[in-house]
């Protein structure tokens, strides 16, 4: 069987970094082929030369047998190419079955087709098992739903090769079966699929050829054959990303203090109902569930970002009520979001702006900022974080995902909170900066901080947390302790909960 999409020898520079280095790589119709790798390993830009969106040093593309030259968005469209990039696209006024047909608009005469362009984007979110309202302006949805859009308007356009970059990130368990099964059927019907993601155990699960790449360079393709497991698993992976074995961090139980440092009594609004929880120093309390159990709205309920109805918020036994998240930072709560490109960071202002913007006070004298006294503790939590950076002045656009990440959760370190709200803290980032991320979260709760922490990864509540609790519908449904956590109990919708304290 002929390849219907090969690179020969694709090298890509920028400013002196390799890139991409002299990488081989072919891609089958109806086949699943995964790239993996480190943040930094070359997979978006492997994406961008293939769709035009960026150009190669060197090297050659094949479609269908046939050489490629000058390849651009626009030729890479013509020729059947849909990429779904993991930065979303969408505008967030309009609705969702106008972005889907947005630049592609259906026409009677002079008029828009509505009827039919509502019917033809109520078929392909059906498609995807999505119950996603067409007539809702993307703006009203959460990232998952927004994810789903993005992956609608690519398949509208009958690709033969569609590339996914991330497209489970902000996805539950269910919705990424969902997406698996609509790759699935794609590739019965003769359609590649490139497939990039930090989701190893997904990866596996779907893949008929696995790709990994280091520093720009490929380091092992594998096929799939009767013999999979024995050849191809996460620790094989995982070596072949980072160059090593992962030795796997355990994270010990923890003991709870007398007197909670959070507790939430009764706490409601049109979103979560009848919160009761406590949250105690050194502890790392997570939030499980399926996308749109509200985990996210309790969080940005206690840092008054959705507003209280009835119920109590206290803070070391003193209740609070919390008009602005400014209220909320001085009773000494901060809050690292779940989409830190939207609303965690300031993607074009340098490292040191992001990371001193919540914590000026404590640089300011006599009206002005001690620079100095700023560049040095910034400097010096970065070093702690072991984030890569070249200098201070440094976009926060410019860092790989991980680091990025990594300044999200140090913006708040240097305000010095006594309570730490983490969302997603590790969506989209790599094997090896997940690990360094687990590290940063088991060593502030070994400190003393209070960890309360919503997540959407199995694994990751299960090796970090103290306690979860698994929320449902806006109502907390049961509560399991380490070593009583599984994948099954928490995606599972529960038992009635009750606080133990």
């Amino acid at each position: 069987m002929k390849p219907i999409l090969t690179l020969q020898g694709i090298s890509k520079k920028y400013a002196g970094i390799q890139a991409l280095s002299n990488m081989d790589i072919e891609f089958y119709s109806g086949q699943i082929h995964s790239i993996v790798g480190e943040n930094g390993a070359g997979k978006s830009t492997l994406i961008q030369i293939i769709t035009g969106a960026v150009s190669a040093n060197s090297g050659q593309i094949y479609l269908d047998n046939q050489l490629i030259k000058n390849m651009s968005p626009e030729k890479s469209k013509h020729l059947g190419i849909a990429p779904v990039y993991q930065e979303l696209n969408l505008i967030l006024q309009l609705k969702v079955y106008e972005n889907i047909f947005y630049g592609r608009e259906l026409r009677r005469g002079f008029f828009l087709d509505t009827k039919s362009m509502r019917k033809q984007a109520q078929a392909v979110l059906d498609s995807l098992g999505s119950s996603i309202d067409i007539d809702a302006t993307v703006d009203s949805l959460g990232i998952g739903s927004r994810q789903i859009i993005e992956i609608a308007k690519a398949l509208m356009d009958k690709p033969k090769i569609i590339l996914l970059d991330e497209p489970t990130a902000s996805l539950s368990i269910s919705e990424s079966k969902i997406l698996h099964d609509v790759i699935k059927s794609l590739c019965k019907q003769g359609i590649a699929v490139i497939f990039v993601s930090h989701k190893l155990d997904e990866v596996l699960e779907i893949s008929d050829t696995i790709t990994v790449l280091r520093d720009g360079v490929k380091i092992s393709t594998r096929h799939r054959t009767e013999s999979w497991a024995n050849i191809c698993d996460i620790p094989t992976l995982v070596a072949d990303m980072l160059g090593k074995s992962l030795a796997e961090n355990v994270f010990a139980d923890h003991t709870p203090s007398a007197e909670p440092v959070l507790r939430l009594e009764n706490l409601s609004n049109h979103k979560i109902h009848n919160i009761n929880l406590s949250l105690y120093p050194g502890e790392i309390l997570s939030v499980s569930g399926l996308l749109g159990s509200m985990r996210t709205e309790l969080l940005n309920t206690i840092f008054s970002l959705e507003k209280i109805e009835s119920g109590k918020i206290f803070v070391k036994e003193k209740q609070r009520r919390f008009q602005t998240p400014i209220q909320a930072i001085e009773a000494g709560i901060g809050y690292v979001t779940e989409d830190r490109k939207d609303s965690g960071l300031f993607m074009e202002l340098s490292i040191l702006e992001n990371m001193s913007i919540s914590s000026l006070g404590k640089f300011q004298k006599y009206g002005f900022i001690d620079q100095t006294k700023e560049a040095r503790q910034v400097k010096e939590l970065l070093e702690k974080l072991n984030v890569k950076y070249s200098s201070l002045h440094q976009k926060v656009k410019e860092l790989s995902g991980g680091n990025q990440q990594k300044i999200a959760i140090a913006k708040w370190l240097m305000v010095n909170p006594d309570i730490l709200l983490l969302d997603e803290p590790t969506r989209g980032v790599d094997v090896g900066a997940k690990e360094e991320i687990y590290k940063i979260i088991f060593d502030l709760a070994q400190s003393g901080k209070a960890i309360l922490m919503v997540s959407s990864d199995a694994e990751e509540v299960i090796r970090l947390s103290d306690r979860t609790l698994v929320m449902r519908n806006g109502k907390l449904t049961a509560q399991y302790r380490r070593g009583n956590i599984t994948a099954e109990k928490i995606y599972d919708i529960g038992e009635k909960y009750a606080e133990t304290n």
